[in-house]
């Protein structure tokens, strides 16, 4: 920006206006015919039409709630925020608008139109209708009023809370609900309390008022039983009333309209009528009135236009008495709301000083005025230049500092004339000054180009401020003020906004605009600097650094570009802005930051509620989200970050951010949202959940299956190891067994035995001897046939066992007794040899003779096999190893079979054997 941005000529008209809000419609779908709105506690509107709900934040209507049958006849919002919807059909809902969901609904459709309700609790409720009279519950307790059983009137339009009782609005007044412990009683507020006889429509509490409005247009507040009442110009039904701090708004046939201390004042439309049904005020004080079926108003109620001034407008002012605007066309005085000419200069500047009026012209000096507008003197030349343009002008006790094109002289006022105090260029220099702070001993000079001069007025030391701390140049100062405290806040054209604590020169990086020219900077009653650049008004607030924002530019084509169009009077700031007047009003809550809910969290494309614990297949999320700021919803950015995953912000304009393949573990979702680049203050918002690994991923799982599997890993090594070797030992076993067999066999004493009976034979029965010979020759070739099996058939067995008694036979000649008892001997088998062991174990050990034969039987009982013999041991001192019997239950154990039982009785021996099928 350079100097020709503050002298551009142009021609000035003047076009009187009231103070009214800058109004922007929103416009919806034709077919949408809007009903009611209502805002939420974060600051959403809700739309209302005839059967559905929709939530809207400056951008996008949601919808949010449709109903089947009937349509939507009355909203209320009660002390908690929920949404009381009555309907054509006599059902209500309860609506949470910030969790988004129904929390119950009933059914009363004898009940009629519901034209009012309120939820006292989750189960005490008061339902009002239009003919119908009045429907309560309480503890449980249904309670149908009408004017048969103490009612005013059955037409009731309103119903609120107020100084714990409930409040109807109807036809014939206002009567009183008095909640008792388990009962309640009716009142009145009747003509003796000073009501007259009025149809009431709507009541609004707010802190200790109960505000109403009638029919035909009448405004009242009752206090303590105390009513007042508030004329307004024109008679015209009430439809909605609003309250924000000690204004109060209502709509009716003709607008809205304003009543604050000088009275009522319309706000909409600017010119002519236009009904409105419905207004609401939301968080950041934006006005929403209902106009049209299928479109809704906005304006903001801190910054409205007071006077529209066609030209170039580039200076303000007002005291107790004026209020001037200066012109590149002259200066006008708008005191009574008509822009009447004072000069035809071109005007830089207007400062006031004790009870003079200065003036700075481009071209013409200084100007010195009364304080009723009347021309005291001129000064024009000075340091030897004529037609001095004039830069700034500031008061310091009886001092005056005027900046020119020629630098900045010092000018005393004596009896109403300016003198010459000197010049002080051999002290600071000879830029060209925008503006002049003093702070304590020290006069501040914004440069163009060259940042701050400070001139320490005790010392007359300079020092020359040219960047901040971390290098940066500050370039041209437009503006200097304070906090009322310890900082210095100035405009920098290369970096926006900067401030001076102390020794240190920072940039205020809460505003977050790194290119922003802020041509004005500017303290206001409530402890905000207003900033003023060529795209919007900021608001700073000095308490905690947030920001407000206020994008008024319409026309691209006009310049915002002027110094000093701020200015500050008693509790009111105006601002020149786009050759309009704007008056800052403050009020005592306003959100100065954007709000930010996560509106729905999906996970694997199903939507959730109330989950934070999820399975290892469930890892897909999205997060839908939205800010607010309907001041400006366009000016909102996003970041998000999800711990865990990634720490880095990562910023997005859009309204969802998706994670994809997530592993287990645990994670914090992290969203802000800013207007500033800096997300300074930012809203910020969070989620945490959990993803847990499936029970056979667990690390304790892993870890027992892990060791559970080496266990088994070890015992199936084992079990092989001992299965080799128990075959190892089997076959050892089984060559043991056929040695044994063979040396049993092949007993030196057993052959002779053998070899005498055949010599026997051969001398007295020859063919008898040839069949001994035979029967011993097969015998030994079974036992060498069956050798090479592990388990042989029963009936292979009892076959070798016939051909070993028949030796037995012939070699003891009736000295042995057999009895054989056997049932079916298939399918059993059981380790060769076994039975033959057992017989000839038997022949051993006990005396064979004619006097003592020796009796043996074998008897098959099932899976039982039975080999007696009677006992009658041969006298020895060998009594045996026992090697045939333990041989006998090695192998019955390593064939996996049953150990045999032996019974060793005083008379007899027997071993069982159990046997095995195949």
């Amino acid at each position: 920006m350079r100097l020709i941005f503050l002298f551009f000529y142009l021609g000035a008209q003047q076009l009187v206006l009231g103070q009214v809000p800058k109004w922007e419609m929103h416009s919806f779908d034709r077919d949408l015919e809007i009903k009611f709105l209502e805002t939420d506690d974060l600051g959403f509107v809700w739309v209302c039409t005839h059967d559905e709900l929709f939530r809207y934040d400056g951008l996008r209507l949601d919808s949010r709630l449709k109903l089947d049958v009937g349509y939507f006849s009355s909203i209320n919002k009660n002390k908690d925020g929920i949404f009381c919807l009555g309907t054509s059909i006599g059902s209500f809902y309860l609506f949470d608008p910030l969790r988004n969901k129904i929390k119950f609904e009933i059914e009363k459709s004898d009940f009629g139109k519901i034209t009012g309700l309120y939820l006292i609790d989750n189960q005490n409720y008061i339902l009002l209708s239009y003919g119908s009279g009045l429907l309560m519950s309480l503890n449980g307790k249904e309670y149908k009023l009408n004017t048969e059983n103490g009612l005013l009137s059955n037409e009731l339009y309103d119903v609120v809370l107020f100084d714990d009782d409930y409040y109807l609005a109807c036809d014939q007044g206002i009567q009183i609900i008095e909640l008792g412990f388990k009962d309640f009683e009716l009142s009145t507020i009747t003509a003796d309390d000073g009501l007259p006889d009025l149809v009431i429509t709507n009541l609004l509490c707010i802190k200790n008022e109960l505000w109403f409005s009638d029919y035909k247009g009448h405004v009242g507040s009752i206090n303590h039983r105390n009513i007042s009442f508030f004329a307004i110009n024109e008679e015209s039904k009430i439809h909605d009333l609003e309250i924000l701090d000690d204004k109060i708004y209502l709509a009716n046939d003709s607008g809205v309209f304003c009543k604050d201390s000088s009275g009522w004042q319309k706000k909409y439309p600017i010119n002519g009528r236009a009904k409105v049904t419905q207004i609401v005020i939301d968080n950041e004080n934006n006005l929403w009135l209902q106009s049209s079926k299928n479109s809704v108003y906005q304006g903001n109620l801190n910054l409205e236009r007071c006077f529209d001034v066609v030209g170039s407008a580039r200076i303000l002012f007002k005291n107790e008495n004026n209020f001037l605007i200066g012109k590149n066309s002259g200066l006008y005085d708008y005191s009574t709301g008509k822009g009447k000419i004072i000069n035809r200069n071109n005007i830089t500047f207007i400062k006031d000083f004790n009870e003079y009026i200065l003036v700075g012209t481009f071209s013409d000096g200084v100007l010195l005025y009364d304080k009723k507008l009347n021309i005291l003197d001129q000064k024009d030349n000075w340091m030897g230049v004529s037609n001095q343009s004039v830069l700034c002008i500031y008061p310091d006790d009886d001092l005056l500092y005027v900046s020119s094109l020629s630098g900045v002289m010092k000018f005393q006022i004596i009896n109403s004339k300016l003198v010459e105090a000197g010049s002080i260029n051999q002290d600071i220099g000879q830029d060209y000054i925008y503006t002049i702070f003093k702070n304590e001993n020290d006069l501040l000079f914004g440069t163009d180009r060259h940042g701050i001069i400070k001139w320490n007025l005790e010392s007359n030391q300079v020092k020359k401020i040219k960047t901040f701390d971390d290098g940066t140049k500050i370039g041209s100062v437009y503006s200097i003020t304070d906090d009322g405290k310890d900082l210095i806040w100035f405009s920098s054209s290369n970096m926006g906004l900067g401030k001076i604590d102390g020794d240190r020169i920072e940039r205020a990086k809460s505003i977050g605009k790194t290119n922003e020219e802020y041509t004005s900077v500017s303290k206001t009653i409530d402890n905000k600097l207003v900033l003023v650049s060529s795209s919007s008004i900021d608001f700073l607030d000095l308490a905690n650094g947030n920001v407000s924002n206020y994008r008024q530019k319409t026309d691209p084509e006009i310049s915002s570009e002027y110094l000093n169009t701020v200015f500050t009077y008693l509790d009111e700031t105006y601002i020149l802005y786009d050759n309009y007047v704007l008056r800052y009003t403050p009020f005592s809550s306003i959100s100065t930051q954007p709000n930010l809910v996560i509106d729905q969290i999906f996970v694997n494309l199903s939507p959730v509620e109330n989950q934070i614990n999820f399975k290892e297949d469930q890892c897909n999320f999205e997060f839908k989200f939205t800010g607010l700021w309907l001041s400006d919803p366009t000016s909102l950015r996003y970041r998000y970050k999800l711990e865990g995953f990634d720490d880095d912000w990562r910023e997005t304009r859009n309204n969802s951010v998706s994670f994809t393949n997530l592993a287990p573990g645990r994670y914090k979702f992290y969203l802000q949202c800013s207007r500033d680049i800096n997300y300074a203050n930012a809203s910020t918002v969070q989620f945490s959940f959990e993803i847990s690994k499936h029970w056979y991923n667990q690390i304790l799982v892993r870890t027992l299956f892990i060791l559970i599997s080496l266990i088994l890993l070890w015992l199936f090594y084992r079990n092989r190891e001992k299965q080799k070797s128990e075959k190892q030992a089997l076959k050892q076993l089984k060559v043991e067994n056929q040695l044994i067999n063979l040396k049993s066999q092949l007993n030196p004493h057993f052959l002779f035995n053998s070899f005498n009976t055949l010599i026997g034979l051969i001398e007295e029965d020859q063919p008898k001897s040839i069949e001994f010979t035979e029967r011993m020759s097969d015998f030994y070739r079974r036992i060498l046939d069956m050798g090479n099996f592990d388990l042989v058939s029963l009936d292979d067995e009892l076959e070798l066992l016939r051909q070993y008694l028949g030796i037995l036979k012939t070699r003891f000649s009736g000295q042995l007794k057999i009895e054989m008892n056997l049932d079916s001997v298939e399918n059993h088998i059981l380790p060769p040899f076994s039975l033959q062991m057992l017989i000839e174990n038997a022949v051993k050990h006990n005396i064979v003779s004619t006097k003592n034969p020796l009796k043996i039987r074998i008897k098959k009982d099932g899976d039982l096999l039975s080999i007696w013999n009677q006992k009658n041991t041969i006298s020895s001192s060998d009594k045996g190893t026992n090697t045939g019997l333990k041989n006998i239950k090695n192998r019955f154990l390593l064939a996996g079979m049953y150990e045999p039982i032996i019974k060793d009785c005083e008379d007899s021996f027997e071993v069982i054997l159990n046997l095995s099928k195949k």
